[in-house]
Order: structure tokens, then C-alpha cells, then sequence
């Protein structure tokens, strides 16, 4: 029992309610196509991280507060814990997208000009 308290400590939960507060709050809920994936170095040692960006095209907007329409191409910064066997640190880890995965998600707009996006709630972002 004892080890079971002190490996759960070690990651940080959500509080309740705030995975489904991220996602009302989230600027842009749509379903996408990801059309490229990119590794990107980061400046920062974060070992256990891959930084990534998506290149996606939007197929439905279910909701949008930054204007995207279906056929819109978009990037979307992103990450993934690829340690296996051990538990990201933090909230739920994202899903490492493969080119051609077809799906709904959540984004916060992070530059309208360049159609930038990050993931609106860590991995609880996708449907």
C-alpha cells in the first residue's frame, strides 16, 4: 500500500473538473486529418520528450473562436513521453500521431496569422 501512495505522487492529476473546463474553454474543437509529422529539436533537455509539430488539414469545425473553416491547413505544437514503462510526469500523455491518423481535437490558437495551434487540454485534447 505503501508503495502504491508513493509511486501515484510522483505525477501530477488533473483537478476534477478541469480536463472538461480546458475543453470548453478551448478556442477551436475539430476534426483533422495529419498530413505531416515533424520531430523538432528542442533547446531545452527534456529527456524523455519528443517535441513535435503537426501539419493537419480541418475536414468538420464541431466549434471555432479563431474562424476555421473545413479545408483549412494548420500546424499544431505538440509533444509525447516516449520512455516506455515508466509514467509521464504531469497530466495524460498525448498520443504520438502518425501521418494519415484521422480524428476530433481540441486547440487553443496560438497564432491566428499563421494558423498555429497547441493542444488544448495536454492528452485529454483528442476524442
Amino acid at each position: 500500500m505503501v508503495l502504491l501512495l508513493a509511486v501515484s505522487s510522483s505525477f501530477a492529476a488533473l483537478p476534477p473538473g478541469a480536463v472538461d473546463a480546458m475543453k470548453k474553454d478551448a478556442t477551436d474543437h475539430v476534426a483533422l486529418k495529419i498530413i505531416k509529422v515533424q520531430r523538432i529539436k528542442s533547446e531545452k533537455k527534456t529527456a524523455g520528450y519528443i517535441n513535435l509539430v503537426y501539419t493537419a488539414k480541418v475536414t468538420k469545425v464541431k466549434r471555432s473562436k479563431s474562424g476555421l473553416k473545413p479545408g483549412a491547413v494548420i500546424t499544431i505544437k505538440a509533444y509525447h513521453w516516449s520512455k516506455a514503462g515508466l509514467l509521464p510526469p504531469g497530466p495524460k500523455n498525448p498520443p504520438l500521431l502518425k501521418a494519415d491518423w484521422v480524428g476530433s481535437i481540441y486547440l487553443n490558437a496560438v497564432d491566428l496569422k499563421k494558423h498555429h495551434f497547441k493542444l488544448a487540454a495536454y492528452g485529454h485534447s483528442f476524442d
